[in-house]
């Protein structure tokens, strides 16, 4: 129910893995970062804004989380020492879709937290790296 309702509000579709790979097979790498980029604002936010009123860093982590349960293209796992922050995606989509995730932190922690972060990108993971210690911007 909880996927539902967050699913129906951001106006999300359900698609086959089949169709999924042959679309972003027709991409280039650069493209694909590019589609994560405006999925980040047009899609992932709003969810955020949609479950949790507000974009924190908080919120935002807790949506990328239900995203990667309910949604099972990939794992999410985060952990926190102070103030520093590394945030992985592991997935079994290729360097594509390592791209497209990249695109979405972009959209996610630069744009929408103000974050700036050092990443690494492999065919399976995407890691990010950042430093919370001045996050508290909302929207």
């Amino acid at each position: 129910m909880e996927w539902d309702r967050v699913a129906e509000n951001a106006g999300l579709v359900v698609i086959s893995p089949v169709t999924l790979s042959r679309l972003m097979g027709s991409l280039t790498v650069e493209q694909a970062e590019a589609l994560g980029e405006s999925i980040g604002d047009e899609v992932w936010m709003p969810i955020v804004l949609s479950k949790y009123g507000e974009v924190t860093l908080v919120s935002t982590l807790d949506s990328i989380d239900l995203i990667s349960r309910y949604m099972g293209r990939f794992e999410f796992h985060r952990t926190a020492e102070g103030t520093k922050n590394v945030v992985t995606v592991r997935h079994g989509g290729g360097r594509k879709w390592s791209a497209f995730y990249l695109g979405a932190a972009k959209s996610i922690f630069k744009k929408h937290l103000g974050l700036d972060f050092v990443h690494h990108m492999s065919e399976e993971l995407v890691t990010i790296e950042f430093d919370a210690e001045n996050v508290g911007r909302t929207r």
